[in-house]
């Protein structure tokens, strides 16, 4: 008896609607990675902004045991004394504080690019204006991940064009202070820590007060919180001194692109703490202050 071959039954195709079944279960997923993603790049752009806290203390200190004092933002565009505010290596105290910590950031060669451009003649001198490279350069240490690449301000000479930095200073370490005169001590006192900015001036070209170029002492775009804490507005105090990253317009305030999070700071011994917008105002400013008398918990 011949045998007949019986040919394969042909695999059956996915109906329509297993198709959809299976699209509906893979965009579920996907829903619930994405959060869990972006959660994991946030914490890891938090913990670089943190490292970079860490790098610019490093350098300050390096700094202070140089100079013997800490770095200050400079005397400001007063005279010629100091080449009008703008940044050069053998003029002690021009440029901003992130200009005076630069050999222990980036090395000598980025800080020493100014020195090539002819001494100012007045705070608005454009001549300081040609020197693109320098102006130009941005520095990594500087800026926080969460914020894009940095920006480069060049618009006016009177705003203090070049590279920006998304942190600031304490402006109430003044000019002369050593690390033995910080009074309240060194673990209760911040040094820096992330600025507020508007989300629209992530990519911004121009500066502005609240937000400057390095290479020139500055009116406040470089550092934060000029004010006293008795001079605050009466609105919640908290939107004067700290705010997270949004479109209201940036004042002396501190904040940082992490959302409802909060924003990193670091203290003059080392440790560093994210801040939450609902800390309390007159602990942080207290914690501002070299020798408030009012050491506080805020710190721990």
């Amino acid at each position: 008896m011949p045998l007949r071959c019986r040919s394969p039954r042909g695999r059956a195709a996915f109906t329509l609607i297993e198709l959809l079944v299976v699209i509906a279960i893979i965009a579920v997923l996907i829903g619930l990675l994405l959060p869990a993603i972006q959660k994991v790049r946030q914490a890891a752009a938090i913990t670089q902004s943190q490292n970079n806290l860490k790098q610019i203390l490093t350098a300050t200190h390096n700094y202070h045991d140089n100079a013997s004092q800490l770095p200050d933002n400079g005397a400001g565009r007063g005279s010629a004394t100091n080449n009008w505010g703008w940044g050069r290596s053998n003029v002690k105290g021009s440029g901003s504080m992130w200009y005076q910590i630069l050999p222990y950031v980036e090395g000598t060669g980025l800080y020493q690019q100014l020195d090539s451009v002819p001494n100012a003649t007045s705070a608005g001198d454009t001549v300081w204006l040609n020197a693109t490279a320098a102006l130009n350069a941005r520095v990594k240490t500087y800026l926080v991940s969460g914020r894009g690449a940095g920006r480069v301000l060049s618009q006016a000479v009177l705003n203090c064009p070049g590279p920006a930095t998304d942190y600031a200073y304490n402006a109430k370490i003044t000019s002369g202070l050593t690390l033995s005169s910080i009074g309240d001590g060194t673990s209760n006192v911040i040094w820096t820590g992330e600025k507020h900015l508007r989300t629209a001036d992530y990519t911004r070209t121009s500066g502005a007060n609240w937000d400057e170029g390095i290479w020139q002492s500055d009116w406040g775009g470089n550092y934060r919180t000029k004010v006293t804490l008795p001079a605050l507005p009466t609105l919640p105090a908290q939107n004067f001194l700290f705010i997270p990253d949004t479109d209201q317009s940036q004042n002396d305030t501190w904040g940082g692109p992490w959302g409802g999070r909060g924003f990193n700071i670091i203290y003059l011994d080392g440790h560093t703490k994210m801040v939450p917008y609902d800390a309390d105002v007159t602990q942080f400013y207290n914690s501002l202050l070299p020798s408030s008398g009012s050491i506080n918990k805020f710190a721990n």
